[in-house]
């Protein structure tokens, strides 16, 4: 039998042994320390949001929502106050990772004492940081408060309220201990500014939107976000009532015409010029409205829910009918609108119209604008509904149109083209000088026997150099209101006359002016909006770098109807002007001013962060003043101010580069 002996392990063969042990320690501490480092380079810095305060009773249920930029984990300090789980036992701890997190609180009775008020904290953990991120208060248990509807039902425990639009809708509390109503959100108006109860009486309130032009349109849900609070003077008591909003009236519909006036609107055959003469409200010291390319409205009604209806005269006889109809033209659509950002600010479009010889060179058409709710009463029979014959029904055409158009060619009031142009006698900046719009063109035309009347609606505020494409025989000069001849006004040259509005007295002139050839025009020149006296007194005060009055004048009406701008934005009043220098001061006459906005004059949006216009305060003790930097890249082009003053008035400043 052969024997087997143990045998110590040499030395070598020890060391080799003990060599592959310590090599895989150190390799797996290598990967451990390699892991540990890339974890702290990984590491974030956790951010906890600001914290919320809840109010609640016992049984109650509230969602409350967070975000977490890293893993988290949040707890309740209070049994009474719980996480809703699936399983509906509830858990006192919930984790997750990064993101925006919304969970449900359950409310329960547990250890209520009678006249005490219970507070649990919600306390977040991030990256080994702990903060309460949320505040929620339980009232006291022998607090008794009751609310009821307009119609006398209890709603305490699971009703809302409703807000009313343009009226209140009435509601009643009432309480074992004295209460308030408090935590309203802002777009709601409590009737009577505010609400208190005694102890055990019924108490009416109301409640109604705060109209905006916009935020009526639109219902509101019930949400924990949209509550009204009642509370004790203590702070020991509180109930909360969730606020719920129907949105406007269904078939209520509030239509901003781009003129009081809906009639003898004329439409260019391009369909790029709208205007109305002196029978429509225009800007702040003209006579005419006008708009380029489209003209815009505005319909307020339930979610902006609408229907434009288009109705054209027929083309061979008086009659009227819907578009669309086989009718002619009638038949194929050239009007339109478009909303584009759904909101209920809409623009009219008519295509252009090329006028067949034989047949009529001019289209008259009509808008109307209805309700969804009235339109889907009367459309299945529209035309019969809201025609009759040759005229629109009445009632509609008083609550429902919203103008009526001639698209035809638009002659200037002269002749000949333009022969005339203008310049400030000092600047020699250009001014405006175009075709007379008043009603009265024709009349002047005929009495003082021109070819043409233009008009310069923005005089310089000292004197206007008026030059001619031809060499002039005669001028003389009028007063515009009392047609006699106004001396001393004008200083005739062989192609130009220099205007000095001193001279004038702040009175309106006309110039009938006669060529070489014996042909006569005129020239109407408004100075009354030079700054010197007459018309409408601006409510600001404007100067040049150099302390040089700037010409203010009333607004023209040239970018729409001034009742658009101030509707749209909520403004008193409306001025302009034109050919500024690089540096302007603007001063309000009635009070500081204390903010403003200044917008795109084409495209309408507020341009924001605007340094090249700062506020600033007056060396001479007087109001502040914007000072506006125009020579620099931040307004490159025609802007619009709203400036807003001390004394709670808005106003508007055109500025015509």
């Amino acid at each position: 039998m052969k024997k087997f002996s143990l045998k110590p392990l040499g030395d070598s063969c020890m060391m080799k042994t003990l060599c592959k042990g310590w090599l895989f320690i150190g390799l797996l501490m290598a990967f451990c320390l390699a892991a540990c480092s890339d974890d702290d380079d990984n590491a974030v810095t956790p951010i906890f949001p600001e914290k919320q305060n809840l109010i609640c009773n016992s049984n109650d249920t509230r969602e409350f929502t967070f975000t977490a930029n890293t893993n988290w984990s949040l707890a309740s300090s209070a049994i009474w106050c719980k996480f809703k789980t699936d399983d509906d036992l509830g858990e006192f701890v919930l984790s997750g990772t990064a993101g925006t997190q919304t969970v449900t609180l359950v409310i329960t009775n547990d250890n209520m004492q009678v006249g005490d008020v219970s507070v649990a904290k919600l306390e977040l953990t991030m990256g080994g940081q702990t903060i309460v991120i949320g505040e929620v208060t339980r009232s006291k248990v022998d607090y008794e408060l009751k609310i009821y509807d307009k119609e006398g039902n209890d709603i305490t425990k699971d009703g809302v309220l409703k807000v009313g639009y343009q009226e209140y809708v009435h509601f009643d509390v009432e309480a074992n201990f004295r209460f308030a109503a408090t935590n309203l959100p802002g777009w709601v108006e409590l009737d009577g500014g505010s609400l208190v109860g005694p102890v055990n009486k019924k108490v009416r309130g109301g409640l109604r939107i705060i109209e905006n032009e916009s935020r009526e349109k639109y219902p509101v849900l019930a949400s924990d976000e949209n509550v009204i609070t009642f509370s004790d003077e203590e702070g020991r008591a509180f109930h909360s009532i969730k606020l719920v909003y129907e949105g406007m009236t269904p078939g209520v519909m509030e239509l901003k015409r781009p003129s009081s006036n809906m009639y003898d609107w004329v439409v260019s055959l391009d369909g790029k010029s709208f205007t109305q003469g002196s029978g429509g409200v225009a800007g702040t010291g003209s006579s005419t409205t006008s708009f380029k390319n489209r003209l815009p409205f505005t319909v307020k009604t339930l979610e902006d829910k609408y229907h434009v209806v288009f109705v054209a005269k027929g083309a061979s006889n008086n009659n009227l009918y819907v578009e669309g109809v086989d009718d002619e033209w009638v038949s194929e659509k050239w009007m339109s609108c478009e909303d584009e950002k759904k909101n209920g600010n809409i623009s009219l479009i008519v295509d252009p119209f090329t006028p067949i010889p034989g047949y009529s060179e001019e289209k008259v058409g009509y808008v109307l604008v209805f309700s969804e709710m009235e339109y889907n009463s009367i459309k299945d029979d529209l035309e019969n509904t809201i025609i009759d014959g040759s005229n629109l029904v009445y009632k509609y055409e008083q609550a429902n149109l919203l103008l009526q158009f001639t698209q035809k060619e638009v002659k200037s009031s002269g002749e000949d083209e333009n022969p005339f142009t203008a310049v400030d006698g000092q600047s020699y900046s250009p001014i405006e000088c175009t075709s007379y719009m008043g009603e009265d063109a024709e009349k002047l035309k005929s009495e003082y026997g021109v070819t043409g009347v233009y008009e310069i609606k923005q005089p310089a505020i000292r004197s206007t150099i008026i030059k001619m494409a031809f060499s002039l025989t005669d001028a003389i000069c009028y007063y515009l209101d009392s047609k006699e001849k106004a001396d001393g006004v004008i200083e005739p040259a062989e192609k130009e006359i220099t205007v000095t509005t001193e001279a004038a007295h702040g009175k309106d002139v006309f110039l009938v002016i006669t060529d070489e050839s014996g042909n006569k025009r005129m020239v109407v020149v408004k100075i009354s909006n030079s700054g010197s006296g007459g018309g409408s007194k601006s409510v600001f005060t404007i100067t040049d770098g150099m302390l040089q009055p700037v010409s203010c004048v009333a607004y023209d009406g040239s970018q729409g109807g001034a009742d658009y701008f101030k509707n749209k934005y909520s403004v008193n009043d409306i001025f302009q002007i034109s050919n500024v220098p690089q540096s302007i001061m603007v001063t309000l006459n009635s009070s500081n001013i204390t903010t403003f906005k200044c917008y795109d004059l084409e495209t309408e949006n507020e341009m924001k962060e605007i340094s090249d216009i700062t506020i600033e305060d007056s060396w001479s003790g007087g109001n502040n003043y914007l000072d506006v930097w125009l020579g620099g890249d931040q307004i490159t082009k025609s802007v619009f101010l709203v400036i807003s003053g001390e004394d709670g008035t808005e106003q508007m400043l055109f500025i015509f580069k």
